[in-house]
C-alpha cells in the first residue's frame, strides 16, 4: 500500500508542473519568474530522467542522475529565493538598495550555520553516498528555510505587499522545506530504516507544495483595494522615499 502511494504521488508532479509551465508560458509569466520557470521545466526533465531509470531498475545510473539533478536544483532553489526577495522589494527603490546587502549577509550566516550542522551530523546512514547527499540536502533546506524567514519577517516589519503569486511560490517552497528539515532530523537520528516512511512523507508535502503553485497561477487575480495608512501606522512609502532621497544625495 505505501509503495502504491509513493508510486501515485510521484506520477501525479508531471501533469500538475506540466500546467504550471503551460500557465506561465502562455500568460508570459516566465518574465517575472524566470527562474521559477527553468526550476519547473528542470523538475519535468527530472522526472523523465529518473523514472527512466527507475524502470529500468538501474540503481546506480539513478543515484547519478539524482545527485546530478538535486546539485542543479540546489542552485535552482536559492535563485528563486533571491527571486522572492527581489520581488517584494521591487516596488521600493528606496528599500530595494538594501535588499543585496541584506541578502547577502543573511545567505553567509545561514551557509554557515548549514555547515556547522552537517559537519556535527551523527547519523546512522549504511551508505556514504546517501549519507552525504542527505547532509548535502538538509544545508541545503537549513539556508533556504532561514531565508524565507528573514523575508518573512523583513516584510512584515517593513509593512510591504506581496503579490499573490509570489506569496503563492513562497508558501509552498516553506511548506515543504520545512516538512524536509523534520524529515531529515529525525532520518538523521534514526537512519535508514526510517527513509521510506520520511520519504513518503515528504513526496506528499512536495505534491501539496506544487498544488499551492498551481493554484497561484490559475485563481483569478484579485484586486486588493489599497487602504490609507492611519498616522500611527508603519508606512513603507514614507520609508521608501526618505530612504530614496538619501541615496540620491
Amino acid at each position: 500500500m505505501s509503495n502504491f502511494a509513493s508510486y501515485a504521488l510521484w506520477l501525479l508532479l508531471p501533469p500538475l508542473q506540466g500546467a504550471i509551465a503551460y500557465r506561465m508560458w502562455r500568460r508570459k509569466n516566465y518574465h517575472d519568474y524566470p527562474i521559477f520557470f527553468a526550476y519547473t521545466l528542470e523538475q519535468l526533465a527530472r522526472f523523465a530522467v529518473l523514472f527512466y531509470w527507475y524502470r529500468l531498475h538501474a540503481s546506480t545510473a539513478y543515484m547519478h542522475a539524482y545527485a546530478a539533478f538535486q546539485a542543479i536544483e540546489a542552485v535552482l532553489q536559492i535563485g528563486i529565493v533571491c527571486e522572492l526577495y527581489s520581488d517584494v522589494f521591487r516596488p521600493y527603490e528606496g528599500i530595494r538598495h538594501f535588499g543585496p546587502s541584506f541578502l547577502r549577509w543573511a545567505s553567509i550566516f545561514f551557509l554557515f550555520l548549514a555547515i556547522v550542522v552537517a559537519a556535527y551530523s551523527t547519523g546512522a546512514d549504511s551508505y556514504k553516498f546517501l549519507g552525504d547527499l542527505f547532509a548535502l540536502e538538509r544545508s541545503l533546506e537549513i539556508v533556504q528555510a532561514g531565508l524565507l524567514v528573514v523575508l518573512l519577517i523583513a516584510s512584515s516589519i517593513l509593512a510591504l505587499q506581496w503579490k499573490p503569486r509570489t506569496l503563492g511560490i513562497a508558501l509552498g517552497f516553506g511548506l515543504f522545506t520545512a516538512v524536509n528539515l523534520i524529515a531529515y532530523a529525525v532520518r538523521f537520528e534514526l537512519g535508514m530504516s526510517t527513509q521510506h516512511p520520511l520519504s513518503l512523507v515528504s513526496n506528499a508535502a512536495y505534491d501539496f507544495a506544487v498544488l499551492i503553485w498551481v493554484r497561484a497561477f490559475y485563481a483569478a487575480p484579485k484586486t486588493v483595494p489599497k487602504l490609507e495608512p492611519r498616522s500611527t501606522d508603519w508606512d513603507p512609502h514614507s520609508w521608501n522615499e526618505a530612504l530614496s532621497d538619501y541615496l540620491h544625495r
